[in-house]
């Protein structure tokens, strides 16, 4: 794994870290510490807010939201807005690979008009966006 940066954290990251999961828990653990490590810019959307909050809330664990939110204040990530020149970008991106979802073509979008040099997930499929580099967590 090499160092970078700026990056964009992709939703599943902050899943996997803020509920410890056994399995990809330590990995997104790497992600932060590297950030950290070499003073790097982190970046993410409200979209990610959401995603994060639906499980939580579906299964009546609400301070798990509360939780997110503490951490984002406590790493000082960046919450990029999402303005219709993403939205476009996105939309460009979706027509040039038609699998991809409109929540990942806005993540992406927004990843790379922040000038994020890589874009962290655990979604494999996200691969095959040659705009920016994407790094999956099996890389820390």
């Amino acid at each position: 794994m090499s160092g970078f940066k700026s990056a964009f954290i992709d939703t599943a990251v902050f899943i996997y870290y803020l509920e410890d999961n056994p399995e990809f828990g330590g990995k997104s653990e790497k992600v932060f510490q590297s950030a950290e490590t070499n003073q790097a810019s982190l970046f993410m959307t409200v979209l990610s807010y959401l995603e994060f909050c639906v499980k939580p809330y579906q299964e009546g664990r609400f301070e798990l939201a509360t939780t997110f939110l503490r951490f984002l204040e406590e790493t000082n990530i960046t919450c990029s807005i999402i303005e219709v020149n993403i939205s476009d970008s996105a939309a460009r991106l979706r027509a040039k690979y038609p699998g991809l979802k409109s929540i990942d073509a806005l993540q992406l979008a927004t990843a790379i008009k922040c000038n994020c040099e890589v874009f962290v997930t655990n979604d494999r499929r996200l691969r095959q966006v040659d705009e920016i580099r994407v790094m999956l967590l099996e890389e820390f």
